[in-house]
């Protein structure tokens, strides 16, 4: 695998574990792609969740040749994953370029706008008023008693 397709994978690795979806056919594809084979799927789902499966992928693709990467983002797109490819595996120049035009096209101010003191509201909340409970003073009474001698 190629150093950059390991750095991205390395980057990009808590978001791909929290947005893989890994029971939806997505090592059956490796399979098929031969990236992997069913005795390294059977160590990566044995006992394991569906996010700690997903560490276990991405700990095997950068040992499975040099196409394993292209091979997984073909994968992810043939289970309806396209959108994890779009957002955390593009590379270089195409990530800095959506982000860029992401930014330009919010229409967000370079500054904050300034609030006036005028503008805001106080909220007051009601002060507790600390009640006495019966239980408690039976009990502070009756030990009280007990040790006075």
């Amino acid at each position: 695998m190629d150093p950059a397709d390991k750095d991205l994978l390395i980057l990009r690795r808590p978001e791909l574990v929290e947005d893989i979806d890994i029971i939806n056919g997505l090592l059956t594809h490796l399979i098929s792609r031969k990236v992997l084979n069913k005795r390294m799927v059977q160590s990566i789902t044995f006992n394991n969740p569906p996010d700690r499966q997903v560490e276990e992928l991405l700990d095997l693709l950068p040992k499975r040749g040099p196409n394993a990467f292209q091979l997984f983002c073909d994968a992810l797109i043939a289970t309806d994953q396209a959108d994890v490819v779009t957002k955390h595996l593009q590379k270089g120049d195409d990530i800095q370029t959506s982000s860029a035009t992401a930014v330009a096209e919010t229409n967000i101010p370079s500054s904050p706008t300034p609030v006036s003191v005028a503008e805001t509201t106080e909220v007051s909340l009601p002060t507790p008023v600390p009640t006495a409970s019966p239980l408690l003073a039976s009990v502070s009474t009756s030990s009280s008693s007990a040790f006075v001698g």
